[in-house]
């Protein structure tokens, strides 16, 4: 198999365990928005940000070097007692990390979160941090080792499984508490099982913090990045909740949900781009991480143009059939913008990928860091102005700030490919497709998913009328086909 046909199959198993997961909203939004007030729902959104922004402070970006160290790594032993190793330190940072937001659940309570009654939900919830970092390191495991498949049903598994259980406790009577404790339960089992798969592969070994010194050094400085990232991503929602309420950030939190759909098309490229990139870099094959670079480029935005539009013409229509009419008031446009400040985020993630493989940590620091802090002072500007549409428009400015920066730094480290007449190909059958899916106006989701299907079955066939694919392409996506008719 070549690796054009290798790093496909993987994107595609990836990409099919992320359109499982962009599932999650039509399964839970209706019963979550039903179940708990606008507030309750901003507090279990902010959360889930929560954990995510204190999850690197917890393992100081140790699992970081798990994919970029190992990936050429054939010696089980040396894997086994690295990744016992990195699990034994991110335990004891993110036990410590989730005492601290247990010990301070009042003080968020009043502040962050903007309800003074979410103390408790607060406290349940810091276990998820221990239990989230080590998932993490199991997870990179699978990813260095290009277990796609398994690495897919952990990550369906840990998308749905926590959520899942935590909407049962809400069908039982239980309130936001119940569902933030029966989250907890979920993670645990999943924990346990990705552990179990680990052993199997590599078998056990005991920790030995000192070989963590490399790891250390190459992740500790991602910290800041990751800080700086979680603030440039999620950083307007706490920004809302002190100058809205935590009501509106439940509004916006449901609108950035729809634009972000669009990570549903990059997650599957990058997971799948890391692990084959760094272990063609280390054996100083240049020319094929070129080639996986300019693959990942190329697919993204053949997906993620269309993708944008159609989120843009269809976001009120998705809305009103998600959640209630109370999350649309206020976030006109929206969607729209966090869907095309994501394509700008995609660019941005998949050109940072030569600083990952040259170990050039700071500079993407440094990137992140200015977004992040640009991204602050834009929505504190912007925000009292214009409300959640200036809290999307600073997400889009500093995202496309981001993809213009790589664009221009990174052309001297990699031959990479953007194809001006694709891209342009792209924009056209998107526009056309957008304004025929926005004429059929569909309400409901039976129409919702003919108009989605009808568009993507026009965008396609206009980019092949007008020559867009090539023909190893074609011969790729016939052979999947076959394989998935089959099933």
């Amino acid at each position: 198999m070549s690796i054009y046909q290798k790093f496909v199959k993987d994107i595609a198993t990836v990409a099919a365990s992320e359109a499982i997961i962009k599932l999650r909203p039509i399964l839970f939004l209706p019963i979550l928005t039903a179940f708990l007030s606008v507030a309750d729902y901003g507090v279990y959104a902010t959360l889930l940000v929560t954990v995510t922004f204190l999850l690197p402070f917890a393992t100081l970006g140790s699992e970081y070097g798990i994919i970029r160290f190992l990936s050429a790594e054939k010696n089980n032993k040396k894997i086994s007692s690295t990744i016992f190793s990195v699990a034994a330190f991110v335990l004891v940072g993110s036990l410590l990390m989730g005492a601290l937001m247990f010990l301070s659940a009042n003080f968020l309570a009043n502040t962050v979160f903007g309800d003074p009654h979410s103390s408790e939900a607060i406290r349940i919830a810091a276990a998820w941090v221990p239990l989230q970092a080590l998932l993490g390191v199991f997870m990179n495991f699978f990813i260095m080792r290009q277990r796609m498949l398994t690495y897919s049903i952990f990550n369906i598994s840990n998308a749905l499984f926590p959520t899942g259980l935590g909407v049962l406790s809400l069908l039982l009577g239980g309130g936001l508490s119940q569902l933030v404790y029966f989250y907890a339960i979920a993670q645990v089992v999943l924990v346990f099982a990705s552990l179990l798969v680990f052993i199997k592969s590599v078998g056990v070994s005991m920790p030995n913090l000192r070989i963590l010194s490399p790891y250390l050094k190459f992740g500790t400085p991602l910290v800041l990045g990751t800080f700086s990232g979680t603030i440039l991503n999620v950083g307007d929602r706490y920004i809302i909740g002190l100058l809205m309420g935590a009501a509106y950030v439940g509004v916006y939190s449901v609108a950035y949900t729809l634009g972000t759909t669009l990570l549903i098309i990059l997650k599957p490229i990058s997971t799948a781009l890391l692990a084959p990139a760094s272990k063609s870099y280390d054996e100083e094959r240049h020319h094929e991480v070129d080639k996986y670079l300019s693959y990942s480029i190329r697919y993204f935005l053949l997906l993620a143009i269309p993708a944008a539009v159609g989120l843009s013409v269809l976001s009120d229509s998705l809305t009103n059939s998600l959640a209630n009419p109370q999350f649309l008031e206020g976030a006109f446009g929206v969607t729209a913008l966090v869907a095309f400040s994501t394509i700008f985020f995609g660019i941005y993630s998949i050109n940072s990928t030569i600083l990952y493989l040259r170990k050039m940590v700071h500079q993407t620091v440094a990137m992140l860091f200015v977004a992040g802090v640009s991204n602050i002072a834009l929505n504190l500007i912007l925000i009292p102005k214009m409300g959640l549409f200036g809290a999307g428009l600073s997400t889009l400015i500093c995202f496309m700030g981001l993809a213009i920066a790589t664009c221009i730094l990174f052309k001297r480290w990699a031959k990479l490919s953007f194809e001006p007449l694709f891209i342009i190909k792209c924009s056209i059958a998107a526009l056309v497709m957008g304004v025929i899916v926005s004429y059929l106006n569909p309400a409901g989701w039976v129409r919702i998913m003919f108009a989605t299907g009808f568009g993507a079955g026009l965008y396609l066939l206009m980019l092949f009328g007008m020559g867009a694919f090539r023909k190893n392409e074609i011969r790729v996506a016939r052979g999947l086909l076959r394989k998935v008719t089959r099933l």
